[in-house]
């Protein structure tokens, strides 16, 4: 393997410069930086991370925090900061968190041993308590919004509302007005703030918009899914359409609905959040409401680098919006009687405005709905 020493004698240089120029840490020529480069190039020499790390004191290794890996969308979120990382020189130690909280705090501690320079945890965090001693270890953590339960929410709301208001006017268009969101059963750490599952949900009221309460569902498992379409079959008057909230959900949800004799979009339509290569593969292909989770855990990750190395870079956090991508999924609801305007319009533009900007699909639909109110549970 090609040493430093190696690459100097080629470039006919001191080793002193080939570690100046190939650390960027010094002066050289432009002539000189040539020669090295050609020489470290032709010898196939590789700078040795450990050593620029200890150097630095640093290890030149971050972690990544994910909820569950067994949700595809989070995936992407990995990849963004893999490769953002790889690109500036460090390796990744990916924890999936198993959608446990002692899970995630073992894996902390281990992050900790380890001496990672820095943590990103894609939202949500399942412990919050574990993170605690990295961070009065002085590691940073990112994004900061959250490690701040109102700050968190919020950004959350901003970047979502919009596109989510976009698909019920969607539905609303269709002539749906019995609409089922789907949620967990187990709650994430929105109940601490929130007393709700859901902080889509959270958004959505202080809105106005409510949906009814049996159309609220909440589940984990495909059995939990199936229980809550059998009943709501059995009523006579289930939904025409779902929106489902967790993307994990996704799939145990359209097994339940064809389980149950239902077929989409003949029967009911479906919306889910959250999109990957399954949801375009389905037949129909999924209507979906999304992000760039790439583009977005890049930004992370710039962000945390940035304050790793003290460049003072870090900035704003960037809070990339969802956006609405109508698919097959979504048809006309059977036997749809016309029905009078209401105030999904206005509360559709004024989310859109008040909220964060948002990229939206050219098909954004003009909307009207007959209000529906009901009591908070």
């Amino acid at each position: 393997m090609p040493t430093m020493k190696d690459v100097a004698v080629r470039a006919g240089v001191a080793v002193s410069t080939v570690s100046r120029i190939l650390n960027g840490s010094g002066y050289g020529s432009e002539e000189t930086r040539r020669r090295v480069l050609a020489a470290s190039s032709a010898l196939g020499y590789m700078p040795s991370l450990r050593a620029r790390g200890l150097r630095q004191s640093r290890t030149m290794t971050i972690g990544i925090a994910v909820p569950d890996l067994g949700n595809p969308v989070f995936l992407e979120y990995v990849r963004g900061v893999e490769h953002t990382a790889g690109q500036a020189g460090y390796a990744v130690t990916i924890c999936d968190g198993q959608a446990s909280v002692d899970v995630q705090a073992g894996q902390f501690q281990r992050l900790l041993a380890d001496r990672v320079d820095g943590l990103v945890v894609v939202p949500p965090i399942l412990s919050r308590a574990g993170v605690e001693p990295l961070l009065r270890a002085g590691v940073p953590v990112a994004p900061l919004a959250e490690l701040d339960d109102a700050t968190r929410v919020r950004m959350h709301v901003e970047a979502t509302l919009p596109a989510l208001l976009t698909a019920l006017g969607a539905l609303r268009d269709g002539g749906h007005e019995r609409i089922a969101y789907v949620t967990r059963k187990t709650p994430m750490r929105e109940a601490s703030l929130l007393g709700w599952v859901d902080a889509r949900v959270h958004g959505l009221r202080k809105v106005g918009y409510e949906f009814e309460e049996r159309f609220i569902l909440r589940a984990d498992t495909t059995d939990d899914c199936r229980a809550e379409v059998q009943r709501l079959v059995a009523a006579g008057d289930g939904p025409t359409a779902y929106v489902v909230s967790p993307y994990g959900l996704a799939p145990r949800m359209l097994a339940a609905i064809y389980d149950s004799g239902l077929s989409i979009p003949a029967d009911v339509s479906f919306v889910c959040h959250g999109d990957s290569d399954w949801a375009v593969a389905h037949r129909p292909p999924l209507a979906v409401i999304r992000r760039d989770y790439y583009a977005q855990a890049a930004q992370w990750t710039r962000d945390l680098l940035a304050r790793v190395e003290g460049d003072g870079r870090g900035g704003s956090p960037v809070n990339l919006p969802y956006e609405f991508v109508p698919r097959g999924s979504i048809g006309p609801a059977a036997a749809a009687a016309p029905q009078p305007p209401s105030r999904l319009r206005a509360i559709t533009r004024s989310a859109s405005t008040s909220s964060a900007p948002s990229k939206m699909d050219s098909t954004r639909a003009s909307t009207k709905q007959r209000d529906t109110s009901v009591s908070s549970p």
